[in-house]
């Protein structure tokens, strides 16, 4: 995989309204991976000039998505409010960046798939909540830029039933079903042109549109 042009600190304004309870407010940092630590080369200008990058943040089918949200081209970062998300469980969440081009022409580029621990004794005298994806491998989180990646996700929720549960390798397994199951109708395509290489190395390399 390339290296990718995404900041370490994502900063997003999630608002948590606890169910029967009074509303309060969740301030949730996503720390992501830095261009620095990743290996590859990525030349950040294609994502830039006429071309567009956007991020979307899902927590789960049924609950509204993060639309909307800033993406900051000179330095990628990403910004912006969600709707009100119930706490009290371990929340699925995905961040995935579309780029598209002047035409109208859009591309998925990267999915980053994880879980939010909204449990009241995790929220009980926290102001923020912190998700360290800056090194999103299992069980922190999985990054999946290319068809093999998606395919090999879990399809199944019984996949995840041999997992212990309240483990993070349950909940990792629990948000890469839910992401899966969240796209059932419309899959993302990581490789438009079917040519075997991903959209996200061919936006590295200029080639994508």
């Amino acid at each position: 995989m390339k290296n990718m042009p995404w900041p370490l600190v994502l900063g997003l304004l999630a608002f948590a309204s606890a169910c029967g309870h009074d509303d309060h407010t969740v301030g949730l940092t996503l720390r992501l991976p830095s261009l620095a630590a990743q290996t590859g080369a990525c030349d950040e200008a294609n994502f830039g000039g006429t071309n567009t990058l956007t991020a979307v943040m899902n927590f789960s089918p049924a609950l509204s998505s993060c639309v909307g949200l800033t993406v900051d081209p000179s330095n990628y970062t990403v910004s912006g409010g969600c709707p009100p998300i119930p706490t009290g469980v371990v929340r699925p969440l995905s961040l995935e960046y579309t780029l598209t081009n002047s035409d109208g022409v859009a591309a998925s580029l990267l999915a980053i798939i994880s879980y939010v621990d909204l449990r009241p004794d995790t929220l009980r005298g926290a102001g923020d909540v912190t998700v360290d994806l800056s090194a999103p491998t299992p069980p922190s989180g999985t990054m999946v830029s290319n068809p093999a990646e998606l395919a090999a996700l879990p399809h199944d929720r019984e996949q995840c039933a041999s997992i212990d549960d309240a483990t993070p390798e349950r909940w990792l397994c629990e948000a890469e079903w839910n992401y899966v199951y969240y796209h059932a109708q419309s899959p993302p395509d990581f490789d438009r042109d079917k040519d075997l290489i991903s959209n996200l190395d061919e936006a590295c390399s200029g080639t994508l549109f």
